[in-house]
């Protein structure tokens, strides 16, 4: 590892089943291999890319995320993504590109109502894939349950209140994006 990164390692569990452990994003398959310079624990992938970025700076950076970026702009809120540990749905500006114009415009020009579309896709803390379950909502920021869907016994899709998760797990180190093909309006 980087010197000065972090890693994160996560137990969740899925109400009274063992849980599943992961580092980084990255589910452990074992653990606790004593080994004559230490400890080993065997993952289930690699640990990369190894985050540089904090969320605010990858939204800034990635072409598919310049409207939720303005979206945080206009909230006030890009401070925000700077510093602590949160888990961001954020739709792909394909998504914003389909909405009525009338409908961004109150988004751009409200800070209030921008504010509670953004705390709509962030939950506090940092939650990979691996940590979302049936039947185990989460909450917002708007303090609203977010339902997910892992389709285990299907294609494995996951969802968010209805809305694909169409790329997981990016890493950021302030927690990690979740892109979606849809709009967690309040």
């Amino acid at each position: 590892m980087l010197t000065g990164t972090n890693i994160r390692s996560a137990l969740y569990i899925e109400g009274t089943k063992v849980g599943v452990w992961t580092v980084s994003g990255v589910m452990m398959q074992y653990g606790d291999v004593n080994a004559t310079n230490g400890i080993l624990q065997g993952l289930m992938g690699i640990m990369y890319p190894i985050p540089m970025l904090n969320i605010y700076e990858y939204l800034q950076k990635d072409v598919n995320f310049t409207f939720m970026k303005k979206v945080i702009d206009v909230a006030g809120l890009n401070a925000m993504f700077t510093e602590g540990a949160y888990t961001l749905f954020a739709p792909v500006d394909a998504v914003f590109e389909k909405l009525p114009k009338e409908q961004i415009d109150v988004i751009l020009s409200n800070t209030s109502f921008a504010r509670h579309v953004v705390y709509n896709h962030v939950i506090n803390g940092t939650v990979y894939s691996a940590g979302f379950f049936n039947d185990q909502p989460m909450p917002n920021m708007n303090g609203k349950d977010l339902d997910f869907y892992t389709g285990q016994f299907k294609s494995g899709e996951l969802t968010v209140n209805g809305t694909l998760v169409i790329q997981r797990d990016l890493q950021v180190t302030t927690g990690v994006i979740h892109s979606i093909d849809g709009i967690l309006l309040p």
